[in-house]
């Protein structure tokens, strides 16, 4: 794949898991400060729990970061990987900075769907 199909592709798929996805914002839940310390941490958005984490010492730092990448995010970098598009990116030539980023997340996007 040229850089720029590579950019399209994962467009495509963020786009369609923003579309797929439950509206944003969303939230970490850590029921444990309510009810005592073996509850799993959640992950809520439009008024229902949409992922539990488990009450290890990573769960609620998933849940937080799940909550972070909400489809609203997801939109943003849709669009900030859009604006290279266009513009004829060649690997055999030094890329910007900012383009060389934007492939890697288009890459690191695209390997995460296959």
């Amino acid at each position: 794949m040229t850089p720029a199909e590579e950019l399209s592709a994962a467009i495509t798929v963020l786009r369609g898991a923003v579309h797929d996805a439950s509206d944003g914002p969303w939230a970490a839940d850590d029921p444990n400060r309510r009810w005592g310390d073996d509850c799993d941490h959640r992950l809520v958005g439009g008024g229902k729990i949409l992922a539990t984490f488990s009450n290890d010492h990573n769960g609620p730092l998933n849940a937080m970061f799940a909550a972070l990448m909400h489809p609203g995010v997801g939109e943003a970098i849709a669009k900030w990987l859009g604006t290279w598009v266009g513009i004829d990116l060649r690997e055999d030539a030094a890329l910007p900075e900012d383009a060389q980023h934007a492939l890697a997340i288009a890459r690191l996007i695209n390997k995460a769907a296959t």
